[in-house]
């Protein structure tokens, strides 16, 4: 076996390790120390049934690969004297003949993957030596797993796609459940999680549609996982919570009501796009950041109030949101990302931050209902396509802190007849094309600027 293929195996093995001690960091050395303990010493080798090798980091046999035609697998605990703890991602992949597995108590770690899609495999049994789970992914005709007290990990993907699964219990001994571990397990229709678990990773319960309600308990801190549940109506997010991490409840489209405690100071990338029924949201003034799109698509909103805590709000946070009237940013908010309020053609009250320095290329582009805005003082640039078809826009006061309009900031703003420019700006090109309401005096004034920035 090529080293750079095993050496990819070993870092795999060794972030593992990490993540069951509790370490968060890698050195340089330690990972120094795998390589020169793994350099051309472990081969891949092959006894009976198994490829393998043995690993020192664990003083132990990784399975890598299932070499039998047999339908009943007996995994031995034992390969030449040595205890087979870890069976690799892939190992047993798409066997599809095998219809029932032993799996040794030596085994403390089943890879992502191990077993995917073993069609065959109606029941498994999983020994109580194991920590980290994972490995049963589109085994399709598994209808149940007990998952022992051992466990502290529920792996990457680990029962991804059991939609003939409809209960599971998580013990008392899970901390962390990664992504998807149970995603598109459609026939779930309730499922417990422990107050051990800490962690609730991306997509980990993603297209869980039979479930209908979900309790989280007070431990976990990082939450995310629960996208394309369509079933759930209401969340309540516990005072442990601190981050609202990506796509945590994204298409989740009955969702009606969820309740954000004072202990989040992130709602994340997509958290709640897509939430069709979310109608408000309040979001509490411990929050100091806004994600890439965190609320993209929710058109049930009519108005949303940014409080004091917040200082970014990400590209796309609130765009598509159709029914959104009026948004009230305050001043502590410095940044708002691009495309920030893209394609809200109800907006009609924008109330922006005196914090601002830039508005973003295509923050406002076909809010076709804001027919006033003023911008701050603090403003220094307007960015490309920042109002671009907003043709309900009226009247704008741009301040003399603005030193540049990027192209086609203003284009298409068709009924745009009162603006204030400032006498020390540079416009781009196109920027006011198709403004056909503008007076002479302000076309002529922009003229001299920059020719180019009109249609003639």
């Amino acid at each position: 076996m090529k080293w750079g293929l095993l050496m990819i195996k070993k870092i795999f093995i060794f972030v593992l390790l990490l993540i069951l001690i509790g370490c968060t960091t890698e050195t340089s050395d330690e990972i120094s120390e795998i390589e020169s303990e793994s350099e051309f010493e472990d081969e891949e080798v092959s006894a009976g049934d198994f490829e393998y090798f043995y690993e020192p980091l664990i003083e132990g046999i990784i399975i890598t690969k299932y070499l039998g035609n047999s339908a009943d697998v007996k995994i031995p605990a034992e390969i030449d004297g040595e205890p087979v703890k870890y069976i690799f991602d892939g190992a047993f992949s798409k066997y599809t003949e095998m219809t029932s597995v032993t799996i040794p108590d030596s085994v403390e770690a089943i890879f992502p993957s191990a077993f995917h899609g073993c069609t065959g495999l109606t029941s498994i049994t999983i020994p109580d030596s194991v920590i980290y789970l994972s490995g049963f992914d589109y085994c399709t005709n598994l209808t149940s797993i007990i998952i022992p007290e051992s466990v502290e990990i529920i792996g990457s993907g680990a029962f991804n796609h059991l939609a003939g699964m409809t209960e599971i219990t998580i013990p008392n001994s899970v901390t962390i459940i990664e992504e998807r571990a149970f995603g598109y397990c459609t026939g779930l229709t309730e499922i417990t999680i422990p107050d051990s678990v800490t962690m609730i990773h991306w997509l980990a319960f993603s297209n869980c549609t039979g479930l209908t309600s979900i309790e989280i308990p007070d431990s976990v801190t990082y939450l995310s996982g629960f996208d394309g549940c369509t079933g759930l109506t209401n969340i309540t997010i516990p005072e442990s919570v601190t981050t609202i991490a990506m796509s945590a409840f994204s298409n989740c489209t009955n969702l009606k009501s969820v309740t954000i405690p004072n202990s989040v100071t992130e709602i994340a990338s997509s958290a709640f796009a897509n939430c069709t029924g979310l109608t408000d949201i309040t979001i509490p003034d411990s929050v100091t950041k806004i994600g890439y799109g965190a609320f993209k698509g929710c058109t049930g909103f009519t108005s949303v109030t940014i409080p004091d805590s917040v200082t970014i709000i990400g590209e796309a946070a609130f765009s598509e949101c159709t029914e959104l009237i009026s948004i009230t940013i305050s001043d502590s908010v410095t940044e708002i990302g691009e495309l920030a309020f893209y394609g809200c053609p109800n907006l009609t009250n924008v109330k922006l931050s005196d914090s601002l320095t830039t508005i973003r290329d295509r923050m406002f582009i076909e809010c076709t209902k804001i027919a006033s805005i003023t911008i701050p003082e603090s403003v220094t640039t307007i960015g490309e396509c920042a109002f671009y078809d907003c043709t309900g826009l009226i009247n704008i006061i741009i301040p003399d802190s603005v030193t540049e309009i990027e192209p086609f900031a203003f284009y298409g703003c068709t009924n745009l007849s009162d603006i204030t420019i400032p006498d020390d700006v540079t416009i781009g090109s196109r920027t006011f094309f198709n403004c056909d309401s503008l007076p002479e005096t302000i076309k002529n004034k922009i003229l001299q600027i920059n020719p180019d920035a009109l249609n003639q």
